[in-house]
């Protein structure tokens, strides 16, 4: 052997399985929300951007590299398309994965408690009870709970 590195293209696309949906998963380093990363010319890098400029060429400066298919691990270049931050937030959202910043409260889909849950929550907080009774009286977490009791969250209920 050499002793010189292994060319990134070889080593690169040693890390991709490819799995019956046409994803391209990268089976490497991955960040805790699921999109890959390699070292590359010393710093961390998103493998699906890589992917872009080894398949595609370069990324014009501005743009983001986004999955149609909504699988951070992704690489499939068929799979990925450019587009602003404004078109990342859409895609986000009309795919349901972000939700808008006015839907507060019950309207947010992701929304564990109710606003009466929350006045209640407060109401007890308020009577001395602690966080883990309350998390534990509403089958919720002590974050959430917390959150609500110190208003932190849910701050448009009174």
């Amino acid at each position: 052997m050499s002793g010189k590195p292994q060319p990134l293209n070889g080593r690169f696309w040693e890390r991709v399985k490819i799995t019956d949906a046409g994803c391209w998963e990268w089976q490497g380093w991955k960040i805790p929300k699921g999109y890959g990363g390699i070292n590359y010319l010393g710093k961390k890098v998103y493998v699906h951007r890589l992917a872009w400029i080894l398949k595609r060429g370069e990324i014009p400066e501005g743009l983001h590299v986004l999955h149609r298919c909504d699988n951070p691990p992704c690489i499939n270049p068929n799979h990925l398309f450019l587009g602003t931050n404004e078109d990342n937030i859409h895609d986000c959202m009309s795919k349901g994965r972000k939700v808008s910043a006015d839907v507060r409260g019950e309207k947010n889909p992701r929304a564990i408690l109710s606003a009466v849950d929350v006045l209640r929550i407060r109401r007890l907080y308020d009577q001395g009870w602690r966080h883990d009774q309350i998390a534990e009286a509403f089958c919720a977490s002590i974050h959430v709970v917390r959150k609500a009791a110190l208003r932190q969250s849910w701050r448009h209920i009174l």
